[in-house]
This record gives structure tokens, sequence and C-alpha cells, in this order.
């Protein structure tokens, strides 16, 4: 009882200092930054009408055959986009004859060099985004390509993490094969999920997508994380291939978060495999906006299977500083993220994750990547990976 009191205690007092801060950065906005403000909101609110949403359903349901799992981006698919830009965009002007898109649309840059570099602007991230992205092919495609899978029926997510929460707060005497270093830089995940599961840390939910996905978030101690736990529809060694073989020649169609990996070392001892890269993701949207975002990341990726039980497998992936060989802290390109992939049958499995994020990346910046690109790229990454492993590629 005590820590349910305290932890409601600690929500009190950061949701009072959110809306302190909501207050004063609202205030310290320029009269232009807020005129950009109440154009994204009028947007805002047209995507999300029945009226906008028909036209851009019919649109996806007409094309969506068209397109399919291959690494070729074909003219007829880059006329398709255009077309649903032109869409999209006479859409917008017809029912929101109140805004300038023109305008809007030049300003956004210029805007995201000020104070939407730290502070969602309103709650107008989600906007930003879909209109950063709207002439962005590689987001455009695998919008289509999600379509075409539709949706798939799974087992709720929450079975899901009630199986790898209990597995998460006692896996360590089992991490053997993790080198020490960076097992060190997973503690604390370790140590935070536990506490979530004694009340004494409380996760937002920020997005559930019933038998899919639930993406989640909490400030401890001066410290951002988030933890997602995923559903997927394929077996766990398929899994641990997909997302966590960094060294694959074919990672980067598979898993389209990555638009190029560098390998630096690669090895694969018994159950373990450890690999040093360094990731240059793609930044989509509203993200490649934000200069505080970096632009690669060094790090290590290890993964151990078989723990705590067979059926179960764990990896490991922080920032690493791969000249002196050691975990990369106190910069802003620090992060560290700790998975467990679990079997759930001969073609299924979950991944349950807990990621500390980068400090100098905004939290709705985070979220809206999480949301927009890799969430909702799962299905459409597995598919790449399915596609390829028929054509005998993995």
């Amino acid at each position: 009882m005590d820590a349910a009191i305290a932890s409601a205690q600690r929500d009190a007092e950061a949701a009072a200092q959110a809306a302190a801060k909501a207050t004063k950065q609202y205030i310290e906005w320029t009269e232009g930054e807020k005129a950009v403000i109440r154009a994204l909101k009028r947007v805002g609110e047209i995507i999300a009408s029945r009226d906008f949403l028909d036209v851009s359903e019919a649109f996806i349901e007409a094309h969506k055959m068209e397109f399919e799992f291959v690494d070729e981006n074909r003219l007829e698919w880059t006329a398709i986009h255009e077309k649903y830009i032109v869409l999209v965009d006479e859409t917008l002007t017809r029912l929101a004859k109140d805004v300038d898109m023109d305008e809007l649309m030049a300003n956004l840059p210029s805007f995201m060099a000020g104070g939407a570099q730290e502070q969602d602007p309103e709650q107008t991230g989600t906007t930003l985004d879909f209109l950063m992205a709207l002439t962005d092919f590689p987001t455009f495609k695998n919008m289509m390509l999600s379509a075409r899978l539709g949706e798939q029926v799974m087992q709720p997510v929450v079975a899901a993490e009630e199986a790898s929460s209990s597995a998460m707060s006692a896996i360590e005497k089992d991490l053997t094969g993790m080198p020490p270093a960076l097992l060190s830089r997973a503690r604390e995940l370790l140590d935070i999920h536990g506490r979530a599961l004694d009340g004494s840390v409380k996760w937002k939910t920020l997005k559930v997508k019933e038998g899919q996905y639930e993406l989640q978030s909490v400030n401890d101690g001066g410290r951002k994380y988030m933890r997602t736990s995923l559903n997927m529809g394929f077996g766990m060694e398929d899994a641990i291939t997909c997302f966590f073989d960094m060294s694959h020649p074919r990672a980067v169609v598979w898993d389209h978060q990555w638009q190029k990996l560098v390998t630096h070392s690669s090895n694969r001892k018994g159950d373990v495999q450890d690999h040093c890269v360094e990731a240059y993701p793609v930044l989509p949207g509203v993200i490649k906006y934000l200069a505080s975002v970096p632009k690669c990341f060094p790090m290590r990726v290890v993964v151990q299977r078989g723990v705590p039980t067979s059926d179960k497998s764990v990896a490991i992936m922080a920032s690493w500083d791969l000249e002196k060989d050691e975990p990369l802290l106190n910069s802003r390109l620090s992060f560290v993220r700790v998975a467990i992939i679990e079997s759930t049958g001969p073609a299924t499995s979950r991944m349950f994750n807990v990621a500390q994020t980068p400090d100098q990346v905004p939290e709705w910046a985070i979220s809206v990547f999480m949301q927009n690109t890799i969430l909702a790229g799962v299905k459409t990454s597995i598919q790449r990976y399915l596609t390829d492993k028929d054509k005998g590629l993995v």
C-alpha cells in the first residue's frame, strides 16, 4: 500500500511539473510559431476526420496489391506515391480551407529547428510526422505493404508481457555468455522492470494495438525508458536472425529502421552471438528535422539463446565505443536495450523490450518514431524476411 501511495504521489508531482512546463513552453512560442501550431492542430483534426480517412483508405485499398516485397522500387510505385501526395494535398486544402497549406509546409523546417526540438508543440507531433513523411517514398511503400498484409490475428499482448516479466526479473544469473561490461549496462533495465512489478514504478501507456503491440514510457531517476510488447508471425530463431543478426548482408532489407549497417566485428560461440556495428537509422518524417537526433549509432549487440529456459532468448543492445571496445557512456549517443524473445509456437514468437532512450532525443519524438516507424513496420519486416527465406537467402 505504501509503495502504491508513493507511486501516486510521484505521478501527481510529475503531472504538475509537465503541466507547468507545457504552460511555460506555450508562452515562449513566438507569434509565428503559435500560428504554425494553430494550423497543425486544425490539420490534425482533418487527418483524424472520417471525411479524410475515407479518401485515404479508398486510395490505399485500390493500390495496395500493386506493391510487392522486393528490393527494387518500380517506377509505377513512385507514380502511385506521387498521386497519393497530390490527393492528400487536394483533400487537406478542400477540408481545411482556413489553413494555407503551402505556407504551413514552407514554415515547418524552420519551426522544427526552434522550440519543437525539446517540446511536443501542443501535442501536434503526430500531425508533424504525417506531413513530413508524406513525400518519403520508403514510408509510403511500407504503409502500402502493411495494408496488403492486412490485420493478423494474434494472441493478446498482455499474455506476452506476463510471460516475459517473470523471466526478466530472474535472468541475470543465467547470462553467463554475456560480456560483463555489457551486462552491467543492462542491469538497470532489469531493475526498473522488477520495480514495475511491485508498483514502485508505473509505466504510462502511449499506444496499444490489440493483439499486436503495446508501447509504454516512464521517467525514473531523471532517465527516460521505453518498453514494448510485440507479437510476431515467425519463430524465435527467425526473430533473432531478422532483428539481431546485425552482420547479415540482408539485415537492412528485413529491418527497415536501418539504412546502413557497418560491421566492425561478428562472432558466434555456442549459444551466443556477438556483433559490433555502426548503425545508420532511417529517419522518416519529423524525426529527420530534429538536430538532436544522432545520424549514426555505434553499438554492440549480443544474443544468448536458451535463457532462462530453452524456449527463450535474451538480447542486449547498447551504445559502444568501437575503438576502445567499451560501453559508450556520458554521450548523447548513449542508450541500452534489453529484449526477451520467446517461442509461442512453430511459426510464432513474442518479444518484450525495455530500453533507455538517448537523453538528447525528446520523448514525444521517440514516441512518434516508435509508433509510426518501428511498431508499424514489424509485419512488413517479417514478410520481407520470410520472402528471403523462401528464396534461400537466409
